[in-house]
């Protein structure tokens, strides 16, 4: 059984001359960013990555930061934030099931799940969410705590109907009720 080589990273572009060159830079694409993350991940064992997107709202609002660390795909338990190549994408997604080889995530705010996730394409876990209000660390109470739970109402939602409805917003409640409890306000400054 051969290993997949991870690619090196590219090259980062050189510093901005002036304020204008700052506001026409675009962010790293999708292929170039997950190439980066994987080095950087093989090379110093954690990586921030800025949130796009508003699939994982309440939790995750686009501009957040979130702490990728490597993990082996067989000690990701249900709840946890799991960071995944899709195509040329990193999605930031809920793991709720388990399916022989094949894991299953969701989105705190979509309907349905998504495909069959092999392990080859799991970079890592999200350890640490950063945002303008301050930080959540997903590994210590009570999120660790509230990760089962989370993990169970994504799945056991289903696809569309009042159940969905019930159980999302559950969901969102109990999401809401731990970032008012359990962040770290920013610094002021």
């Amino acid at each position: 059984m051969t290993t997949p080589s991870i690619p090196s990273a590219p090259s980062l572009p050189p510093a901005p001359s002036s304020p204008s060159e700052v506001s026409q830079r675009r962010p790293y694409q999708p292929p170039q960013l997950a190439q980066l993350a994987e080095a950087g991940l093989q090379q110093a064992g954690l990586v921030w990555l800025r949130v796009s997107g508003a699939s994982m709202l309440p939790l995750l609002r686009a501009g957040d930061r979130v702490e990728l660390l490597p993990v082996a795909p067989e000690r990701l338990r249900r709840g946890d934030l799991l960071v995944f190549r899709q195509g040329e994408h990193l999605i930031v997604h809920r793991l709720v099931a388990r399916r022989g080889a094949s894991w299953i995530a969701r989105g705190d705010n979509l309907s349905a799940v998504d495909p069959p996730i092999p392990a080859a394409a799991i970079l890592g876990w999200v350890r640490r969410v950063e945002g303008v209000a301050g930080s959540n660390d997903l590994g210590r109470p009570p999120w660790s705590l509230a990760r089962p739970v989370l993990g169970w109402l994504a799945w056991a939602r289903g696809s569309g109907g009042r159940r969905e409805r019930l159980l999302g917003r559950l969901q969102a409640v109990l999401i809401h009720g731990l970032l008012r409890a359990a962040t770290t306000p920013a610094p002021r400054v």
